[in-house]
């Protein structure tokens, strides 16, 4: 008997999504499911031997020409449904976009008997609030989602914050609850057990501060962190900037006393090993959609100070960690100066692990539409 299969129908490929929710939340639900998993996207032969090597006998990666602009894939993603769509069991795609309705819709008319699941990867939560638009767009936006909402099965979002947000207001559809999922982003746990790392215990860290990310970018505010950091004594401590960084946020680093460029960490384990030495973790973001730097931060319990973006209070809500205020510099150099003073006591992390988070989305896969 045949498995069954999933497909994702994705963009062009990033070699950093291999550990990220594109490649693990299906091949978490494949695993849970039982079913094969087909990743369309599109790479370049320079990726061929990369992507190959993260194939394994359920998952695999179908090569597509497949950019990064909609307009070129919705035709490309057409033709793949029209040839493939009968041998879908189960169809997911990101995002509450124009190009997803297309991409559904298309395959319930190849498929009526397919199950759909779409992942919201969502910031605001407001993907469903039609009071924003004006009474047309309003009156053709009702019709199309709820049609489509009507044929989806799972609809997931990966913040309790989002969620709470599409349920206060997604007012024009009420069947749009009990197809709602709590998602949150999932550690590539698989990597972790395949380097056989063991998480340091507090003795065994360094006195460090790190943060991760597109450092100097007006979303990330890494000036917030280097302004906190400069005006207080580190006692010793070490703040170390990982990823790449602007001119101007190295300049700004250079004059900060204490603060270390890393630059970008291309090699998982390398990166994890920061994580794994390091005692604090500061993200200092005006937004996120999830944060998977919060996962990676608490999964090598690490002491979390983050702004309330993505998941910061999922992740810090049995006391792993506090929250501070966006462009709250006195927030954070306080929160920084009774660390190192040793007046908060932070020794008593322990790493936060996901036991399964793709769960929910396939009990409701498994449930029959009635």
């Amino acid at each position: 008997m045949n498995r069954r299969k999933l497909t994702l129908l994705w963009r062009r490929l990033d070699r950093f999504e291999f550990g990220k929710d594109v490649v693990l939340i299906p091949k978490l639900l494949g695993r849970e499911l039982d079913c094969n998993v087909d990743i369309v996207c599109g790479f370049d032969a320079d990726m061929e031997a990369e992507v190959r090597a993260h194939e394994t006998a359920s998952l695999k990666f179908i090569n597509r020409p497949l950019s990064t602009k909609p307009r070129q894939r919705i035709p490309v993603n057409l033709r793949y449904l029209k040839e493939h769509a009968r041998d879908i069991d189960i169809l997911m795609c990101f995002h509450f976009r124009p190009e997803t309705i297309i991409n559904v819709l298309a395959y319930k008319r190849f498929n009526p008997r397919g199950k759909v699941y779409i992942k919201l990867d969502t910031i605001s939560g407001r993907e469903f609030d039609l009071s924003r638009f004006g009474f047309i767009q309003r009156w053709l936006r009702k019709i199309i989602y709820r049609k489509v909402i009507r044929i989806t099965d799972v609809i997931s979002v990966e913040t309790t914050s989002a969620k709470d947000n599409i349920l206060a207001t997604a007012k024009d559809f009420d069947y749009l609850a009990p197809k709602l999922a709590l998602v949150p982003n999932p550690f590539d746990e698989d990597e972790f057990q395949k380097q056989g790392l063991k998480v340091k215990t507090f003795n065994e860290k360094e006195n460090i501060i790190i943060t991760v990310g597109r450092l100097g970018t007006h979303q990330k505010n890494t000036e917030l962190l280097l302004d906190a950091v400069g005006s207080i004594d580190l006692k010793g401590w070490k703040c170390c900037l990982i990823g790449p960084g602007t001119p101007e946020i190295k300049e700004m680093a250079r004059k900060t006393p204490g603060v270390e460029m890393i630059g970008v960490i291309n090699d998982k384990e390398k990166l994890w090993g920061w994580y794994n030495k390091a005692k604090v973790f500061v993200l200092t973001s005006r937004f996120e959609s999830y944060g998977l730097v919060l996962s990676e931060a608490a999964r090598f319990a690490d002491y979390i100070i983050s702004t309330d973006v993505g998941a910061a209070k999922d992740i810090m809500k049995d006391h792993r960690g506090m929250i501070i205020a966006d462009g709250d510099v006195k927030g954070l150099t306080d929160a920084l100066s009774r660390i190192i003073e040793g007046k908060e006591d932070i020794s008593r992390i322990t790493p936060y692990i996901n036991e399964n988070t793709v769960f929910t989305v396939s009990r409701l896969l498994c449930q029959q539409r009635h």
